[in-house]
């Protein structure tokens, strides 16, 4: 939204330029219009972020994981036969 309030600001510029007359507030009503939008849309992602990192948190998941357990290796490799050693 930021990008096309961008634009819309360097095209303006350029028809001023370019013709030296516009429709009378509707530059200045675009750029406010673009700029809101963008600081809305910005709001919006961080408000997002936030509720998502607090989705994470409340999934009371652990923060880690565990790939095999080596006293488990252990023990399966000391079974001869089997019967386990002593």
């Amino acid at each position: 939204m930021s990008a096309i309030g961008c634009v819309a600001l360097i095209v303006a510029a350029f028809v001023i330029l370019a013709f030296g007359e516009t429709v009378p507030g509707w530059t200045s009503t675009m750029i406010i219009v673009m700029g809101i939008g963008a600081v809305q849309l910005i709001c919006l992602g961080l408000l997002g972020e936030y509720v998502a990192r607090i989705f994470t948190t409340v999934q009371a998941r652990p923060t880690f994981t565990v790939g095999y357990d080596s006293h488990e290796q252990d023990c399966q490799d000391s079974i001869i036969d089997g019967v386990p050693a002593p």
